[in-house]
């Protein structure tokens, strides 16, 4: 029953979703409402402020979060798996099973088999575009605590779409075998 919120609706994120045509591809459909989002910054949930617009604004307000838990918290909590999920889910792909919880998703991903350890973790997984790509920022392969996509990799960098990096929907690279991304959702 999620529609989308009048603030988003108004913005040039919603222009670049609603622009778009999926195709059979779905690796490349879900990289590419990722990409539609790039630069949307979160909004401050006391005012419910769902545009993206504020590039200053702290409280973790994000249009993607409404998908999931609609009102939970003032839909001010981490973001990057509603984000992950919101891609997913306007993709028409549901295996997410709904999860806003990096650890919990990682748990389910590994009982399906479908969880890769990274190289840092003595895995041999090259990752693909729109796998998932899991984080723990205190570079310990125990519970995720951040999640995104690849986007694509090189011999040795991973370069990633992320919801909730710095706030916004951001680009970035990290080492392959960097201690700090623990492994792929495949």
């Amino acid at each position: 029953n999620y529609t989308f919120s009048d603030a988003y609706k108004e913005t040039v994120w919603y222009d670049n979703f609603t622009d778009l045509a999926l195709t059979e591809n779905h690796r490349n459909n879900v990289l590419r409402i990722a990409v539609s989002q790039l630069g949307y910054h979160e909004g401050v949930a006391a005012s419910g402020d769902y545009s993206g617009m504020d590039q200053s604004a702290k409280g973790n307000c994000v249009e993607y979060a409404r998908l999931l838990i609609p009102n939970w918290n003032d839909n001010s909590y981490e973001w990057c798996a509603c984000f992950v999920n919101w891609c997913l889910n306007q993709a028409h792909i549901d295996y997410a099973d709904s999860e806003i919880g990096c650890w919990k998703w990682v748990q389910i991903l590994k009982s399906k088999k479908m969880f890769q350890n990274s190289i840092a973790y003595k895995g041999t997984y090259t990752p693909k575009p729109a796998d998932m790509i899991f984080f723990n920022w205190d570079g310990k392969n125990t519970n995720s605590g951040h999640i995104g996509f690849v986007l694509y990799t090189t011999e040795t960098t991973v370069v990633t779409i992320e919801g909730n990096s710095g706030d916004r929907v951001a680009i970035n690279t990290y080492a392959l075998d960097d201690p700090c991304v623990i492994g792929y959702g495949t």
